[in-house]
């Protein structure tokens, strides 16, 4: 199989202008008798062109080989890098059908080896990176009604030799097939690594050259292990029941190999740097709420005298957290912000999903079918930081509000009700966001056709379905297990239907 490919996109904006506004209730154009500027006319011009070829073979459906290959130009790219290939190929052997596993043949269907590799390149969000480009400014003074002098500003810096991200996948694969088909088993493992990452700033520059805004380097390296496991059974039994089962578990995990953008280690929410593993989460190791006892009275100002070192954000006051001096200077700090030096935080937890998995059964008797699906994640941390929505410096939250600190309610689960310090990162308010959920049932029933065709029909179907019906959770129950946001609360729909036909 060979192919071509085309794409071409045009953008094109046209803004106007004018002046005079006579009725303020009614922005038109035709009720506006100022000054019309000149039209100002942009957009930018993108195309890209590729070539595919695919070859397979297959030799008495035991040896089986696959050889594909992409060549890709991108008008994202400068000239000399342009054009990008990106081959792949893979390999399959069927044990099962050779005589030395002929010993198996009774209970043993299909057995077959399966093994991978190839490679993809993906372009980057702007049109033309490369390109230095001046832009315009109004001036800042008022000459006869017009503003002077028009600026000419200072381009930017670019990197003339950006080429493709490449993103390199090795595959492992088994597949069995028992017992006349009834007993279905799928496993891969698999590692992706992504090379030549659009990274800001992946070189050393003085700190003279005068930009904040680095050019874009190939630099960065990205790597992610993993595995999928599938298996499903499937039966009738001799009074016409049929059903089946199947069980889906995957996981994975990323890994950066490589981010020169980042050279001292810095971290922080969403900063990437070099043996970041992705979704780790730095905090503090929550040590308690402050209680009376742990203060020395009040001091000249009026505000209790506390002379630990295990707290953080100011004034301290009962009912505040305090934190353990994991580095133990006798302050609570965030020290250099860097991996090295991260003061008295360290990885607590990490907020990428692991473990995903989904369980599916379908049953069918008599015209009835049902089928199940429930889907969920295994192993999940999450930080709720919202201040707003949670930790009560907003609107709060009516489940922290009713079990935070108050003085005749010392031995509450959360800290004094909007006094923030709840809000930084910490061991002893991480959320579980683990979760299983009833993600669909549907329950049918579709009429004889002996019956139906009576009445001059074919098919006569009823369901009913039934979407999200409940979730097992330690996230707030406004909380969508799903996506880990409260913009949408979680929803439970529920459908009736009917199949008709002639």
């Amino acid at each position: 199989l060979g192919g071509w490919n085309l794409e071409k996109k045009k953008y094109r904006t046209l803004t106007i202008r004018r002046e005079g506004l006579t009725v303020p209730s009614k922005p038109s154009f035709g009720l506006m008798d100022g000054v019309t500027s000149d039209p100002a006319v942009g957009g930018y011009d993108w195309s890209y062109v590729g070539a595919f070829f695919r070859a397979n073979y297959g030799y008495k459906g035991r040896y089986l080989a696959e050889f594909s290959c992409r060549y890709d130009g991108s008008s994202t790219f400068p000239e000399n890098s342009k054009w990008g290939f990106f081959p792949s190929a893979s390999v399959g052997w069927r044990l099962s059908e050779e005589k030395f596993m002929a010993w198996s043949d009774r209970w043993l269907d299909n057995f077959k080896i399966r093994a991978s590799w190839g490679r993809l390149g993906s372009q980057p969000d702007s049109e033309y990176p490369y390109q230095s480009v001046f832009s315009t400014s109004e001036g800042y003074f008022l000459f006869d009604g017009t503003r002077y002098p028009t600026g000419i500003n200072t381009p930017s810096l670019i990197n003339p030799n950006l080429t493709w991200e490449k993103s390199t996948t090795k595959n492992l694969g088994f597949d069995f097939t028992f017992l006349q088909s009834r007993l279905t088993f799928t496993a891969d493992i698999f590692e992706r690594k992504v090379t030549d990452i659009l990274i800001p700033g992946g070189k050393d520059y003085p700190a003279l050259i005068g930009d904040d805004d680095l050019p874009f380097e190939n630099a960065g390296i990205l790597k992610t292990t993993g595995f999928e496991l599938q298996a499903k059974w499937s039966d009738k039994l001799a009074n016409g029941f049929r059903y089946s089962v199947g069980v889906a578990l995957s996981d994975d995990k990323a890994k950066v190999v490589s981010y020169p953008s980042n050279p001292t280690n810095k971290i922080g929410d969403g900063v990437l740097y070099k043996g970041y593993t992705v979704g780790d989460i730095w905090g503090y190791v929550t040590g308690g709420i402050l209680q009376e006892g742990d203060f020395d009275g009040v001091g000249a100002n009026g505000k209790p005298l506390y002379h630990g070192p295990y707290f953080k954000g100011g004034q301290a006051y009962p009912g505040y957290i305090w934190y353990q001096d994991l580095d133990h200077d006798g302050v609570i700090t965030t020290g250099l912000n860097t991996v090295d030096d991260p003061g008295d935080r360290k990885v607590i937890g990490n907020n990428a999903p692991r473990y995903r998995y989904n369980i599916t059964a379908n049953f069918q008797y008599k015209g009835f079918d049902l089928d199940l699906m429930f889907q969920g994640v295994g192993k999940r941390d999450y930080w709720l930081s919202s201040t707003s929505s949670y930790w009560g410096n907003g609107a709060g939250s009516w489940e922290v509000y009713n079990n935070s600190w108050t003085p005749e309610r010392t031995d509450a689960k959360f800290p004094m009700y909007g006094s923030g310090t709840g809000s930084y990162a910490q061991t002893g308010y991480l959320l579980d966001a683990s979760y299983i959920k009833l993600k669909q049932v549907i329950l049918g029933y579709t009429f004889p056709r002996a019956l139906i065709n009576k009445i001059g029909l074919e098919k006569l179907r009823l369901n009913l379905a039934a979407y999200n019906l409940f979730t097992i959770s330690d996230m707030p129950k406004y909380y969508d297990a799903d996506y880990l946001s409260d913009a949408y609360p979680p929803k439970r729909t529920f459908s009736v239907g009917i199949q008709v036909g002639f």
